[in-house]
């Protein structure tokens, strides 16, 4: 759940994990930043988070990362600070399929691009 619009410029991201569990792919759910530029593919990223699978996790990424959570039990809180562009984005977690798990959401911070 995101609280409030994206907006451009200096933002320190909260990240609130409400529940865990371990997923397919033996690690819990995390929390990524990634930049969407012209051409990435939402389901090519969503498949290379899979460590497990043969081209998962391999450089280079399929877009750019900028900042997130790695994994933390029920009930903790985590920071983290970006610097937002206008542009397209994604939220997105390390987990086997997460396009199929509501864990990839894409989202815009208005304005004019300057990439």
């Amino acid at each position: 759940v995101v609280d409030g619009e994206p907006a451009a410029g200096r933002r320190t991201i909260a990240v609130e994990f409400e529940d865990q569990k371990v997923h397919e792919n033996f690690v819990g759910h995390d929390l990524h930043l990634v930049r969407l530029d012209e051409g990435v593919d939402p389901a090519v990223l969503a498949a290379w988070m899979d460590w497990s699978r043969p081209d998962g996790l391999q450089t280079p990424a399929p877009a750019e990362f900028l900042g997130g959570v790695q994994e933390m039990p029920a009930g903790s809180v985590g920071y983290f600070t970006v610097e937002l562009t206008p542009g397209k984005y994604a939220w997105i977690s390390e987990v086997t399929a997460p396009d199929q798990k509501g864990m990839l959401r894409i989202f815009t911070v208005p304005g004019e691009e300057t990439r």
